[in-house]
């Protein structure tokens, strides 16, 4: 009877170690982030042409007359610094609500013929916006700013971030009397280019007007969050 006994409890004594929860483990966890400025060089246009016709095939054919010559000026100015796509090419019904019959009356169609330009002469922008626009672009629909080397500046980013992070870390583990051990985890979110904006300076006399354009700096940031085993 004392030999079965025994072997019951040793039998709960191995089945509660085996399913009992383990000592959760000591850690440390921080986030740091690093950020870097840097002057662009490239720059990313978007400008469209509209026209509006009472049939579809009228507005299409006003907008490709002003596309072409939009797109000849593009090749002029920007010559090899530079390239330039379509974007988008849609063609909508225009309709105008009618207060007596309560009903939208169908008015005409537009067009629109968005292209997109890629420019390294930052210093040629307003000249190009200058010239679309003369040419029959009649929307800039956006600018952007950026960098032909961001892989290379987030990673640049991300690692001191880390540096900062582990620097961190040894001295809050110092601070608690501990010791810093093994970095168990480690998340990285690297955004960018984020653009510094700056008072807009005119660059252009009264007798040459010419669009302003100041590219200013971009920002690339990036953060980490870091998980350190501690003993």
């Amino acid at each position: 009877m004392r030999s079965i006994l025994l072997t019951l409890l040793t039998f709960f004594i191995f089945t509660f170690s085996a399913f009992a929860d383990p000592l959760p483990a000591r850690t440390l966890s921080l986030s740091a982030s690093a950020e870097k400025k840097v002057a662009p060089n490239i720059a990313y246009l978007s400008v469209a042409v509209t026209t509006q016709g009472p049939v579809a095939k009228d507005a299409a054919i006003q907008n490709a007359t002003l596309m072409r010559a939009v797109a000849d000026a593009l090749q002029k100015v920007l010559g090899t610094a530079g390239k330039f796509q379509t974007g988008s090419y849609q063609i909508n019904p225009s309709y105008k609500y009618d207060e007596t019959t309560r009903k939208s009356v169908l008015t005409g169609y537009e067009v629109t013929n968005q292209v997109r330009i890629e420019t390294a002469n930052l210093d040629g922008l307003g000249l190009l916006i200058d010239t679309v626009t003369k040419a029959g672009a009649n929307q800039v629909q956006s600018l952007q700013f950026g960098r032909t080397d961001m892989d290379a500046l987030t990673t640049e980013v991300t690692v001191t971030a880390i540096q900062k992070a582990k620097a961190d870390a040894a001295k809050m583990a110092a601070g608690a009397g501990v010791s810093l051990g093994n970095i168990m985890e480690i998340n990285t979110n690297g955004n960018g280019p984020t653009p510094i904006y700056k008072e807009m300076r005119m660059m252009a006399t009264a007798a040459d007007a010419q669009t302003p354009v100041v590219p200013g700096e971009i920002s690339v940031t990036s953060s980490v969050a870091m998980v350190f085993a501690i003993q």
